[in-house]
């Protein structure tokens, strides 16, 4: 008999391929190379961001944390997180007037750009100059590695890189954001080639002044309404 535990629910033994078919989570930490690795989610439930599963990925954690997580490292005039930021872009995207653009196409990069920066919710964010630094590779592929759980959750395209267009408007965006939410400072110019933006122009976006359970409730308002699911 298998040495994993009985699930809690059916009692039934994990066989190796024959696993208990409500995949609970006693079970699946069990399977796990490093079981003790995890961090509780604002729903109660656990999650493993180094050996992630799209069967732990929640929508309400994504929005509920990602309201709450601060975009620039919180050097910006008033909170502003990253829910807010990929709320902006998503709903862009929606409302795109772009005439080469089909309907469908513009909700799939809606979503896209709802979920981009959806890994963070669950590895926190790190301001863009460490994150691309060499000696944090290790940290890309565990964001990678959630960010593709994410996807394959939510039905996206696993393992595909974010869209084009969802890309450059996430460059774009970037300096509204400095417009908009950071004190007049340095010259950007420099900086911005270091992060591959270069000379895009601003995204013509406005940014609310919301607090963060407006976010919350707007982003999981967007995701029903990009997916089709009743609230």
């Amino acid at each position: 008999m298998s040495h994993l535990p009985a699930c809690p629910r059916t009692q039934a033994w994990d066989h190796g391929e024959h696993q208990c078919p409500c995949e609970c989570d006693a079970l699946r930490a069990a399977k796990r190379a490093f079981p003790d690795a995890w961090i509780q989610t604002f729903t109660g439930r656990r999650f493993w961001p180094l050996e992630p599963s799209h069967l732990d990925v929640y929508i309400e954690d994504i929005a509920h944390a990602l309201a709450l997580v601060n975009r620039f490292g919180g050097h910006t005039v008033r909170p502003y997180s990253v829910g807010h930021h990929s709320l902006l872009l998503s709903v862009h995207f929606e409302l795109s007037a772009e005439d080469h653009l089909e309907t469908s196409q513009r909700i799939e990069l809606a979503k896209y750009a709802l979920l981009h920066d959806a890994a963070e919710a669950y590895v926190g964010d790190m301001v863009r100059p460490m994150k691309r630094s060499a000696a944090l590779a290790s940290y890309r592929m565990i964001e990678d590695g959630v960010c593709q759980a994410i996807f394959k959750r939510f039905g996206l395209v696993e393992l595909a890189p974010i869209p084009a267009e969802v890309d450059v408007a996430d460059k774009m965006i970037l300096l509204t954001e400095r417009n908009a939410l950071m004190v007049p400072g340095p010259c950007w110019d420099r900086a911005l080639a270091f992060t591959d933006v270069g000379q895009t122009e601003p995204l013509d976006v406005e940014i609310a002044n919301w607090q963060w359970p407006e976010v919350e409730a707007r982003f999981l308002a967007q995701y029903h309404r990009l997916w089709d699911v009743p609230l």
